[in-house]
């Protein structure tokens, strides 16, 4: 697994892919894009509420006959597991809601 660094909403991430540097920075840099533009649309939203507005506003961009379910659910896995990580991190970034 290669390791890259990619910056999304003004925080730095190292993550590890078997993917490529530039697919893992278009997805890198599509995630931040959602998420300036939920933050935009909502301003008092915290980080937390911004990403899982963005999170949920990103997986819905696919027709769920194209999801497969246990990608969806490795996906959940990742995700709650990446929230966790952040509230332990950072947490005052996280919703107080």
């Amino acid at each position: 697994m290669k390791s890259s660094e990619v910056k999304i909403f003004g925080h730095t991430f190292s993550l590890r892919a078997d993917i490529d540097d530039v697919e893992i920075q278009r997805v890198a840099e599509h995630v931040d894009s959602r998420m300036k533009e939920v933050a935009a649309s909502s301003p008092s939203a915290s980080v937390l509420q911004v990403a899982i507005l963005a999170a949920l506003d990103i997986a819905s961009e696919s027709p769920k006959s194209q999801v497969d379910p246990e990608m969806a659910g490795l996906v959940e896995q990742k995700a709650d597991a990446m929230l966790r990580l952040l509230d332990s991190a950072a947490p005052e970034l996280s919703a107080t809601t």
